[in-house]
């Protein structure tokens, strides 16, 4: 069933209920309209992850890993209060699959803004552009070491992660795609470290 199909069943189901007051079914209507939303990110998660495990080489093209690395955080803190610093060291043009790195740093990117915040709620993030390579450091509570092979994993979620489990999983298959990697390590703040390399 598709989306559009599961959104006509919910509400029709909703509507046909004769037990339900106003305000239970707008309460219900919004649930379910939540819960397809949940539904259509998870599919395009899904179609994300099968897109990095057979990316085609006329994808990938040389560019400048910096330009796309400022416009996903333009994009990601457009309604997002957060301190993002930007360190760049120039270098040449990048073989590199555009959209999926845009995806990449996006997923870890709100992965920072959301579960990187320190004890009074504040984001600081800090991101490195070196090369092919690219890091991210929050201020969180940090990702254990006995977890970080875990999380990167298909359908594995943190500790206090509501999503679906493929964020950082579609990452670390952008980075292999590119002849890469992602690494999880200490920050200097205490928090995580991100590094996607993309390429070797």
């Amino acid at each position: 069933m598709g989306v559009a199909q599961a959104r006509a069943v919910v509400v029709h189901s909703v509507a046909r209920s004769s037990l339900a007051d106003e305000g239970g079914k707008a309460e219900a209507l919004e649930q379910a309209h939540h819960q397809l939303q949940r539904m259509a990110s998870g599919l395009s998660a899904v179609r994300a992850l099968a897109d990095a495990e057979f990316a085609a080489m006329a994808w990938f093209v040389p560019a400048d890993l910096a330009e796309v690395v400022e416009a996903v955080i333009t994009e990601e803190t457009r309604r997002v209060e957060a301190d993002v610093t930007v360190t760049i060291s120039p270098g040449p043009a990048v073989p590199l699959w555009r959209d999926g790195a845009r995806l990449a740093v996006g997923n870890v990117l709100r992965n920072a803004l959301v579960h990187g915040r320190d004890r009074q709620g504040n984001a600081r993030i800090a991101v490195d552009v070196s090369g092919s390579t690219v890091t991210i450091d929050d201020g969180g509570t940090g990702i254990r070491p006995s977890e970080r092979e875990r999380v990167v994993q298909r359908f594995e979620r943190g500790v206090s992660s509501g999503g679906s489990g493929l964020g950082l999983a579609i990452a670390q298959q952008v980075t292999v795609a590119h002849g890469g990697r992602l690494d999880i390590s200490d920050s200097p703040t205490g928090g995580t470290r991100v590094a996607l390399r993309f390429g070797r």
